[in-house]
């Protein structure tokens, strides 16, 4: 990119003044720093506040706050899954009514840019070309098992497979530090020529240097965030017991967020520290305070001997940057991106989790520093945040980096899996008279067949071939049906005797000439746009080997089953996708042998294909929008399936894939773990934990959940009261 004033769209769940936090703080700083160089800069945050879309302007920022709520997707998402969803629809309403920007730069953090990220890599028209940065900040699937969270339960482990993609899809990913990146490495195999380590941009205060005299400095230390485990609360405390014992003088602050909910103990950091160290806090020696705003920082430690930042996890905390621009003496953990802002001894100072006495040693190295020394390392501290984060200085290593930025989309020709090292179609690029066959299994279904046949009449699709394989009907309306249809154009009737479904789509697959596969059961439809878009997909990445969509039911149900990409280890806990109106290779739906006709119990073959396809490293996609319309049937075929019947087709298929079930043993048995067993669930975006505890039980308590989630007032309400029942 060479234009000198960019269109630059910022997307983030914080922003001032409702945020005070580490990503609040960067997007402020960096629309700042963007709108400073003459670039137009518009910042998208959502807001529960707002009745639907409030667009002001702050500095010659435009900021867009939106209501979270303004399409359908919360009917059948989960909160923060929606939200995604929600950035998604407001990018799309700004691209349609002002063209697309130069640059979209989102967090990583839940996920925010999965939607948006997703329709990019499937192709819809409104984001093709989008060239989208992801900044990392904080990876839940990295930072709550530090504060002793699984990442397993649902919503979760579905929030983290959301930052991951964000982070596999990303055209090109920033970090302030490479201590995250390394870790993120660890978890996500990243590409590492998409990755620039920028330190975030700083607007200070270095006039209020403090030269401490002799005199001034108090044995106050002071630790500034999040009262929380990963910021190293519970560590700094326990090392503070040790040093009482010998310094009883020495006075530990801990200002931050005492509300923060420390889940295993379902209490709150603040009550918990009360309980535990009430003698301490009794004695003076232990002060805790609630947060401040960052302009209330320089009375707040005026005179204290150092700053803390223990955490056991960090990636650039802002409040480092914040003490060290003031001059305050900073006392930081190793674990974390800070390591890479102070040299040990120069502008501050560094422990080590790992040694148990490195904390305390380097207490005592603070407490004897003279007033000289103090001074140095003051100075030192200022002029190392100038150096590497002030924002002219950023922004040059910020300009560089977006030169190079490009639409990964044109030049790689691979969907980005999380997981699975998809194996490549080996006839993708030949070509074919006919793109599409689609199969309709037939039994008895007479009455359907004309609502089939008229449906399928209005795809979008100029040339495909029907086939309607009757699985031996009985029923003579039917017959008759089938009879009229001898002769027809480009619809074959294919009979033979009654052998179940999976026999029927075999058959069919075998008689298809198309280059792709669709099937259909002849009581469901599909949507116009449906089989071409999923073509579509298929034709762009060889990787890909089918291709659904989310399903629309009728006849009985209105709602709306979102689906979503089914990739270990969650495909092998429950079914993410409704497999039964799936776009296959052709070519890959042989392979691997089709259906399964030999099922002790006949009813769930087509999402045995998809493990079989999982396999295979043969992974698909879910579009996300609903273009299969499924009719609700009482006598349908899953439905006459039993509890028992379910169990036994899950043993059954655990033992004909076992090679794949022990590699991801341990991720499957973890989900199941902490959500159990799969009778009632499908939907990983949703809090079934949440929902459990609901009165009402069933899927009305998973929507009252979401909505629950979705408000501010209730949801600490209704945390207490979930606290207070468990």
């Amino acid at each position: 990119m060479s234009k000198e004033r960019m269109t630059y769209w910022l997307l983030t769940s914080e922003y001032p003044p409702f945020y005070g936090g580490g990503i609040s703080t960067y997007c402020a700083f960096t629309s700042k720093m963007m709108s400073e160089q003459g670039h137009s800069v518009t910042v998208f945050v959502y807001d529960s506040s707002v009745k639907n879309i409030k667009v002001t302007y702050e500095d010659g920022i435009r900021l867009v706050r939106f209501q979270p709520n303004r399409t359908p997707a919360s009917q059948h998402l989960g909160h923060l899954t929606a939200l995604s969803y929600e950035y998604a629809a407001i990018v799309e309403k700004f691209i349609n009514e002002e063209g697309k920007p130069d640059v979209i730069e989102s967090q990583e953090y839940l996920g925010i840019a999965y939607y948006l990220l997703l329709f990019k890599w499937l192709g819809y028209d409104w984001c093709k070309g989008l060239r989208i940065v992801i900044t990392s900040h904080s990876p839940a699937f990295l930072y709550l098992p530090q504060n002793h969270i699984s990442i397993f339960s649902y919503p979760i482990w579905w929030v983290s497979e959301m930052e991951r993609f964000c982070l596999l899809a990303a055209d090109m990913i920033i970090s302030p530090s490479e201590f995250l990146i390394k870790r993120i490495n660890e978890d996500v195999n990243l590409s590492l020529n998409r990755i620039k380590i920028i330190p975030n941009p700083f607007y200070g205060r270095t006039n209020e240097t403090d030269n401490p005299l002799e005199g001034q400095v108090t044995k106050e230390i002071v630790l500034l965030g999040k009262l929380s485990v990963q910021k190293g609360t519970f560590h700094v405390l326990k090392y503070m017991e040790e040093i009482w014992k010998g310094n009883p003088a020495l006075r530990l602050h801990l200002v931050g967020d005492q509300s923060i909910l420390y889940h295993p103990a379902k209490k709150t950091m603040g009550d918990i520290i009360r309980e535990k160290y009430s003698n301490r806090i009794a004695s003076g020696q232990l002060v805790l305070s609630e947060k401040v705003h960052s302009s209330s920082y320089t009375k707040l430690l005026n005179g204290c001997l150092a700053v803390i930042v223990p955490s056991t996890f960090d990636n650039f905390p802002y409040v480092v940057l914040e003490a060290m621009s003031m001059g305050k003496i900073v006392l930081a953990s190793k674990q974390g991106g800070q390591r890479e802002m102070i040299a040990d001894g120069v502008n501050g100072f560094l422990f080590d989790h790992n040694d148990p006495n490195s904390f305390a040693n380097s207490i005592e190295k603070i407490l004897s520093l003279s007033v000289e020394e103090r001074s140095l390392i003051s100075q030192s501290a200022v002029r190392q945040v100038e150096a590497v984060c002030d924002p002219k200085v950023v922004y040059q290593k910020k300009r560089e980096a977006l030169s190079d930025l490009n639409d990964r989309c044109k030049r790689q020709p691979l969907f980005p899996f999380i997981r699975t090292n998809a194996v490549e179609s080996e006839h993708h690029f030949e070509s074919t008279s006919l793109p599409l066959s689609v199969v309709i299994t037939y039994f008895n279904s007479g009455r359907f067949l004309d609502g089939v046949l008229k449906n399928l009449s209005n795809v979008s699709l100029p040339d495909f071939e029907i086939i309607i394989i009757d699985d031996g009907s009985t029923e003579e309306e039917s017959i008759i049906a089938l009879n009229k249809l001898e002769g027809e154009r480009d619809i074959r009737v294919v009979r033979q005797n009654n052998r179940g479904l999976a026999a029927a789509r075999n058959r069919g697959a075998n008689e298809a000439k198309g280059k792709y596969l669709a099937f259909l059961d002849a009581d469901d439809l599909v949507e116009p746009s449906y089989f071409s878009k999923a073509i579509a997909v298929l034709d762009r990445y060889p990787n890909v080997h089918y291709v659904g969509a989310w399903t629309r039911y009728f006849e009985g149900s209105n709602k709306i089953w979102p689906t979503f990409n089914p990739e270990p280890p969650i495909i092998l806990y429950h079914n993410t996708i409704n497999s039964s109106s799936l776009v296959f290779r052709k070519e890959s739906f042989l392979k691997v042998g089709g259906n399964d006709q030999n099922m002790v119990f006949k009813g769930l073959e087509d999402y045995d294909m998809i493990i079989k396809m999982a396999e295979a490293n043969m992974p698909g996609v879910s579009l996300p929008e609903p273009l299969f319309n499924y009719r609700v049937r009482k006598d349908s075929m899953v439905r006459g399936i039993t509890a028992y019947q379910k169990k036994m087709i899950a043993e059954n298929m655990r033992f004909s894939h076992a090679s794949l079930f022990e590699r991801f043993s341990v991720l499957v048995n973890n989900l199941v773990a902490m959500n159990g067993t799969t009778k009632d669930i499908d939907n990983p975006s949703l809090d079934y934990d949440f929902a459990d505890k609901i009165p009402i039980g069933g899927k009305l308590a998973l929507k009252v959940a979401s909505y629950i989630k979705r408000n501010k007032i209730l949801r600490p309400i209704a945390y207490k009261i979930y606290r207070a029942i468990n």
